[in-house]
């Protein structure tokens, strides 16, 4: 695709665009030096709204849901994709139309904030990736902190019907689990703090032995949890779970409840942490070592 150089009669094509450091919206003439936007400029601003909306809808889905993928780098794949294809529209309708050289006429002051604006936008939707990208992939990850579960309550029969699938297929549910005490940890496949803390919990796992039970649920598929368990290779048993119940809906993940085998809340932690720690183990261990209570005897 090729426009003529109304100044030299040159033709102007994809070269000459990509060495213009204010393109799409101008283009500069390698043969004359000429600056040069398209007759009809609004062609170009369109594309440039049109390229803000699709990247802002991106980048805003990343937020949201996480969902491109297992990882911040499929959210940047995605978000770069949607920019250069953006940016080609844009390139594509300069080049269409006939190019009238700048500076010679009252429309050429009319459209000569597109560019600054064109700037302004691109340092934007930069500046908001950024901050997305840095929050999936963990480089702001928060200290870990209290959750709001409070110390000492105990889960209701609507907590103990929340069902998970177990990477094999096998399902089972919280009340299930509460045969012992459980370590139960809410994370994400594409959270980086979540990812970065699950191998303290093997470690941990290792060390107190089976006397104590942990479920990592997500509420993402089923192969998507799968896939990323081959990939880790870590002995934790993963699961895919439903909607969790109100008492386990977190503002923020990971989070995690230390459960004994009656349902009490015996800690909830939000945030990443070391958690192969030697506090952690004797915590573990006395839950593990204490008595079952005796159910209350039915009335005669």
């Amino acid at each position: 695709m090729r426009a003529q150089c109304p100044s030299c009669s040159s033709r102007v094509g994809w070269g000459d665009l990509l060495l213009s450091p204010t393109a799409p919206l101008y283009v500069r003439c390698r043969a004359c030096r000429t600056r040069l936007r398209p007759e009809r400029a609004s062609h170009a601003f369109h594309a440039l709204f049109v390229g803000s909306l699709v990247a802002g809808a991106v980048l805003l889905a990343a937020a949201e849901f996480g969902r491109f993928g297992e990882g911040a780098g499929r959210v940047v794949g995605w978000s770069v994709l949607a920019g250069v294809a953006c940016a080609v529209v844009a390139g594509a309708m300069t080049l269409a139309g006939p190019l009238v050289a700048t500076g010679r006429s009252p429309e050429d002051r009319r459209y000569s904030w597109l560019a600054p604006a064109a700037g302004l936008v691109m340092i934007l939707v930069v500046a908001v990736f950024a901050i997305v990208a840095a929050t999936q992939s963990g480089l702001s990850r928060p200290p870990p902190s209290r959750g709001a579960s409070r110390i000492g309550e105990r889960v209701d029969e609507e907590d103990r019907t929340w069902r998970w699938v177990a990477l094999d297929g096998r399902e089972t549910t919280l009340g299930e689990a509460l045969d012992r005490p459980l370590v139960l940890n809410v994370w994400a496949t594409w959270c980086g703090p979540c990812v970065e803390e699950l191998p303290s919990f093997a470690a941990l796992r290792d060390s107190v032995g089976d006397g104590v039970a942990f479920a990592f649920v997500s509420d993402e598929s089923l192969p998507t949890v799968r896939a990323f368990a081959a990939r880790a290779d870590l002995d934790l048993p993963f699961y895919s779970g439903e909607s969790p119940p109100p008492r386990f809906r977190t503002a923020a993940i990971p989070a995690t409840w230390i459960l004994d085998r009656d349902g009490e809340v015996v800690d909830h932690v939000l945030g990443g942490a070391d958690w192969n720690r030697d506090e952690i183990r004797v915590r573990l261990s006395a839950l593990a070592n204490e008595p079952e209570l005796e159910s209350d005897p039915e009335p005669k």
